[in-house]
């Protein structure tokens, strides 16, 4: 069989080399990905052609600007020339293959651009893989963004309703309601780890270790509160993880941070155990993925409650529900209600 495949971050290159080097390893796959933005992740894809663990890559541009304003037409216009372009590069990449099986982590203008162009030559099924919690709590329809809509009606790309077929490291953690006639399997856990170590380039650090509190920073709304949630923790044994996309340092500057690198958490899991750890964050992955994927059970601290209007309460609130179940010890995953209570946490 022969698949194609479609990646953004970097831990959507990491789920698909273990699904290439696991269930798929009998199977063709070609990737298409992103330009890269992150730090080390060329280099990254780079190694990934060397090691040729994808029959062939191909790199496609990255243009999603958040327009507002008076300059709202002219990036809208830009975004459409973009599409148009990578509508170009997609099909010119796919022209002579025919493919069985179609993977993307969820919705984007350019995998639907592939999974049309593929289609023309007799439906291929497609398979929806695990991006992090929002796999678990949205709409497994991953509907676009309008403009996105419009921007690929305008190219001529119809857009499909649902996968076929959904891959997800902890199937019992869904919460969002899944059609039946979507097959739901469970991504292998990973053992592809010297490959993987070879390819984000890792050397062991210290950088986590001499702290007992790790805080995730994600982008949201309120940053601000966000930081001063994060401040409730001592100074002196706790760190906060900086997202990859994030340009808020400054509200850190009177704590300990780790800004961008070129190893994404789930290697630094892979390779350490931070089962005597506590993390904090409001809803990021990050906090579950020790457990999820490695079966670490690190002590957690979601702060979701806290900050009203990031996330929609009762999905996320469910989602705890069931993960607790799969926790040997329910009790090491808080959720305060109240600044007392995250107080009262801080200080155990």
């Amino acid at each position: 069989m022969r698949k194609l495949a479609f990646a953004f971050t970097q831990l959507h290159l990491l789920n698909l080399i273990n699904l290439k080097t696991s269930i798929y390893q009998e199977d063709e796959m070609d990737l298409i990905a992103y330009t890269p933005n992150a730090s080390g992740a060329l280099d990254i894809i780079n190694r990934i052609k060397e090691k040729k663990i994808f029959s062939r890559v191909l790199i496609v541009e990255n243009y999603y600007p958040k327009a507002k304003g008076i300059n709202r037409f002219y990036y809208r216009t830009k975004e459409l020339v973009v599409a148009v372009k990578n509508k170009q590069k997609i099909t010119r990449f796919v022209k002579n293959f025919e493919y069985d099986e179609f993977l993307s982590y969820g919705s984007n203008m350019e995998a639907y651009i592939a999974l049309s162009e593929i289609n023309k030559k007799g439906k291929v099924s497609f398979i929806v893989y695990e991006e992090g919690i929002g796999t678990y709590v949205n709409k497994i329809a991953y509907a676009l963004k309008p403009w996105h809509t419009i921007t690929l009606k305008l190219i001529g790309i119809s857009i499909p309703v649902l996968p076929d077929e959904l891959l997800v490291y902890v199937p019992e953690l869904l919460v969002t309601a899944i059609p039946e006639s979507i097959k739901i399997n469970r991504i292998p856990k990973i053992k592809c780890k010297e490959l993987i170590n070879e390819l984000w380039n890792y050397n062991p650090s210290n950088q986590f270790r001499k702290y007992s509190t790790i805080c995730f920073e994600q982008p949201v709304n309120n940053n601000n509160l966000q930081a001063d949630l994060f401040k409730f923790f001592d100074k002196s044994s706790s760190v906060v993880k900086m997202h990859p996309r994030s340009r808020f340092q400054d509200l850190y500057k009177d704590m300990n941070i780790i800004e961008k690198s070129g190893v994404i958490w789930e290697v630094e899991c892979m390779n350490e155990s931070f089962a005597n750890k506590r993390l904090v964050s409001l809803f990021s992955t990050a906090c579950m993925t020790p457990k999820m994927m490695f079966g670490d059970e690190p002590d957690l601290i979601f702060l979701e409650r806290l900050q009203p209007g990031e996330f929609n309460d009762k999905m996320f609130m469910e989602l705890i529900k069931r993960f607790k179940s799969i926790y040997i010890d329910s009790s090491k995953v808080k959720v305060p209600l109240s600044i007392d209570e995250l107080k009262n946490y801080v200080m155990k």
